[in-house]
């Protein structure tokens, strides 16, 4: 159980907390100092517009319900991945996907990745680059790439909207969170939840907006 557990938990997470800031450092080292200062601009929560936020989530659940259909409906053959089975790799799982995942990836892709791009080419095909490039490192799991290629061409366009990388930053976490809370719970129509609490969140945020 003990080596399961270091094979399949410890030291997959040791390789991404080493090899991912090796990524970033590369890609953001060749960025200029005024791009560097501008990282912390870009992880600003206080400007976060829940409103917006909502609706992106909602947006973005679509997507992924769609794609989903489609890689059914495709026949692409599923990744068997090694579900976590007590509570330390629950625990380690939820640190590497839901925490290092999304604040890693979004800073060296979306942010450092997307920058060096957009210097030398226009937004549309820098957007796209760097949503291929981030499907690409995830090739491990096969009938997750087309579902991932279109939630990056989501998340790329929403901080290129927003110039905030915290918006990327919440919808890969709210995503990776509900990815292993549907493999632990083995509950497929879960969506159901985030869509109705999307939905509800939306509408309140809309009608206070009105309101004032």
């Amino acid at each position: 159980m003990l080596d399961q557990t270091i094979n399949d938990f410890i030291l997959p997470g040791l390789l991404y907390i080493v090899i991912f800031p090796l990524i970033g450092f590369t890609v953001i080292s060749d960025l200029k100092e005024k791009d560097k200062i501008e990282i912390k601009e870009y992880l600003n929560i206080k400007k976060i517009d829940i409103t917006l936020l909502l609706k992106y989530l909602f947006l973005s659940f679509i997507v992924r319900i769609l794609l989903e259909q489609l890689v059914i409906f495709l026949n692409i053959p599923s990744t068997d991945i090694q579900l976590p089975l007590n509570i330390f790799e629950i625990i380690t799982e939820f640190i590497i996907s839901c925490i290092f995942a999304p604040i890693f990836e979004e800073i060296i892709f979306r942010f450092g990745l997307y920058k060096k791009l957009n210097k030398k080419l226009n937004i549309s095909i820098s957007i796209l680059v760097t949503s291929l490039v981030f499907t690409l490192i995830h090739l491990y799991n096969i009938d997750g790439v087309i579902i991932l290629l279109g939630l990056s061409l989501i998340w790329q366009y929403l901080f290129y909207k927003t110039n905030n990388l915290i918006y990327p930053i919440l919808l890969h976490f709210f995503h990776n969170l509900y990815a292993l809370s549907t493999n632990l719970l083995n509950y497929s129509n879960y969506w159901y939840i985030l869509l109705t609490i999307c939905i509800i969140g939306y509408i309140i945020t809309i009608t206070k907006k009105q309101k004032n």
